[in-house]
């Protein structure tokens, strides 16, 4: 149970704080095995717009990661950037942010950081980026009016 299950599920809704816990705690968790890296926790977090996340080993509670443990990571700024990028009102801002990028590419690979985990921390910022255009465009233009589904194409292999 998180402070905002609390705020939300119990203040928020004027229930009898003396409830047990069952009742007011988020349940069917995701959850993130101990062999998983920070980048699979940043992209996990970033993606379902959540900020604890519980770490097991064989099935069993490890331990929790929370946003702020990953801002003190080294990967702290894709935390900060799809944070911002969550929380902007305007095409200009999210121009503004896009901007952090190249920067944020050439400290993770100064820090001596993957390939691999560089590229899927700027994956998890894109999807940041895409998620807020399309509910900005929602927010202007209204609800589709069919359901639908967002993709993204690209290719891979040498040039």
């Amino acid at each position: 149970m998180t402070d905002k299950d609390i705020r939300t599920r119990c203040v928020g809704e004027g229930l009898d704080p003396l409830m047990p816990v069952s009742d007011i705690m988020s349940s069917d968790v995701l959850t993130l095995d101990t062999n998983d890296s920070a980048y699979d926790a940043l992209i996990v977090m970033t993606s379902r717009n959540i900020h604890h996340l519980p770490v097991t080993s064989n099935g069993r509670l490890a331990g929790m990661v929370t946003v702020t443990d990953l801002m003190n990571h080294e990967g702290n700024n894709a935390v900060n950037i799809s944070s911002l990028v969550a929380k902007a009102n305007k095409i200009s801002e999210l121009t503004e942010i896009s901007k952090m990028l190249p920067k944020l590419q050439i400290r993770m690979s100064k820090l001596g950081t993957t390939s691999d985990h560089v590229g899927k921390s700027i994956s998890a910022i894109t999807m940041a980026f895409t998620v807020r255009l399309i509910t900005m465009a929602e927010n202007l233009l209204g609800p589709a009016p069919v359901p639908y589904a967002s993709a993204c194409c690209g290719l891979s292999g040498q040039t």
